[in-house]
């Protein structure tokens, strides 16, 4: 009798665990685990000294020089396939092709123009390899303002003998290609800004006036004018196609159209100035 109790027991022990089987297989989702997480966040291959570097420039400087240092730490060769900066005043000089093996240090140098600037600019260079997603590095260099007089008005008359340089060679990566088919304030934005309003906090030249504190009437004839022609003893160029610039007549309608309504005359700005 106690024998067959046993039996009777154990064969509802059986039965219970090909129960919870059959369920566990009817239901998958509560029968597996959880999958693994998908590979995110991975560390690059690649880790450099610095990701961004600042330049103290020296009065009378017009470039300035970085060095980044990069290690490859991984256990698989890294080839970086393209080192881009994003303007032509930024020169990267790095070695083709350039390829690291696992913990080698490799090192990249970086020039910047900044001939004719005051305060402060910025520039990045983009890094593509086979270590990981795209890198960018930051350089940055801090101009000082020239508090010789007579030097800051030799190297103003200077500049001012060829307005028109800033449209020319270099510079024009920054002055005349990011105007290419805009108008009205985009164009204002991308083209005048950067001299008399900068990003990035940086200073305004002296030398380039404020627009919203000029001291005397404009209308769009004014605009129109100084936009196309430029102004003699400045450094203000003439954007217009008959100087060698890059704006249109009706890009020029278009931007003269927007200073009217961003920089009306306040009379207020004349007693400002006496």
């Amino acid at each position: 009798m106690k024998l067959q109790k046993i039996l009777s027991y154990i064969s509802l022990l059986c039965l219970s665990g090909v129960s919870v089987l059959f369920v566990g297989a009817q239901n998958p989702s509560t029968a597996q685990t959880s999958p693994a997480p998908e590979p995110g966040g991975r560390p690059h291959s690649l880790v450099w000294d610095a990701m961004e570097k600042t330049y103290y420039a020296e009065f009378e400087e017009t470039v300035a020089t970085y060095t980044f240092w990069v290690t490859n730490t991984s256990r698989a060769p890294v080839l970086i396939t393209a080192v881009t900066p994003a303007c032509s005043c930024t020169i990267a000089d790095n070695p083709q092709p350039w390829k690291l093996a696992p913990g080698e240090v490799g090192e990249l140098k970086a020039s910047m123009n900044f001939a004719g600037q005051i305060g402060e600019k910025e520039k990045t260079m983009a890094i593509d390899s086979t270590g990981g997603r795209r890198q960018v590095l930051t350089l940055k260099v801090n101009i000082p303002h020239d508090d010789n007089e007579e030097r800051r008005a030799r190297n103003m008359a200077a500049a001012a003998k060829d307005r028109q340089a800033v449209l020319k060679g270099d510079c024009a990566a920054c002055h005349v290609e990011p105007l290419k088919g805009l108008k009205g304030e985009d164009l204002f934005v991308a083209g005048c800004n950067i001299c008399h309003d900068p990003p990035n906090n940086a200073k305004r030249a002296q030398v380039v006036p404020d627009l919203k504190t000029l001291a005397f009437p404009t209308d769009k004839a004014y605009w129109k004018k100084i936009i196309a022609d430029g102004k003699e003893g400045t450094l203000m160029p003439g954007f217009a196609t008959a100087h060698g610039g890059p704006l249109t007549d009706e890009e020029i309608e278009s931007l003269a159209e927007y200073a009217v309504k961003a920089f009306p005359f306040d009379p207020a700005n004349v007693k400002k100035t006496n």
